[in-house]
């Protein structure tokens, strides 16, 4: 559990809840959150967290990311490893796979059950793409959910942490 990842490590390195707190710039009561697994923690914060943990800052945002796997309900496991990647935009990504099955804007917007604006923006890459909405867009067009919801994760990762983290999940 990512929780008991921070908890354990808070420890070794010594600090108590509110000192981790202090140096992430928040509460102890949200430092308390993330040890329960009550609650996430964002991709901004994991670079200070590794530091002050002396953890690699890819093993905190693979537990990021398994976090949003798993309370998405999806089941896949999430690893990351310090490497270069190019750049990732999912929405265009998700635009070509539509287009190359033929699917509608419209029609995709039906079964996704939001207005065509709204699909509009996600292949645009204007919004950060969930990982729930990912496998939601591939089930509505038959693709493969795996690579949607990894390309979701990897365009997360390179927005908040830069490219030089390469998201695989299993």
């Amino acid at each position: 559990m990512f929780g008991e990842l921070i908890k354990q490590a808070r420890e070794r390195a010594g600090l108590t809840q509110r000192d981790l707190a202090e140096l992430a710039n928040t509460t102890n009561f949200r430092v308390s959150t993330w040890e329960r697994g009550a609650e996430g923690i964002s991709l901004e914060k994991t670079e200070v967290l590794a530091k002050a943990l002396k953890l690699p800052r890819a093993k905190l945002v693979a537990g990021v990311l398994q976090y949003w796997l798993d309370n998405a309900e999806i089941s896949y496991k999430v690893s990351v490893r310090n490497q270069k990647v190019g750049k990732v935009n999912t929405g265009a990504t998700l635009k070509s796979m539509r287009l190359a099955k033929g699917v509608p804007l419209r029609a995709l917007a039906r079964e996704l059950q939001v207005a065509p604006p709204r699909v509009v923006d996600l292949e645009r890459g204007n919004k950060l793409i969930k990982p729930e909405t990912a496998w939601w867009y591939a089930d509505a067009l038959g693709v493969d959910h795996k690579e949607a919801v990894r390309l979701a994760l990897q365009d997360a990762v390179q927005r908040h942490c830069g490219t030089g983290y390469k998201v695989v999940i299993s």
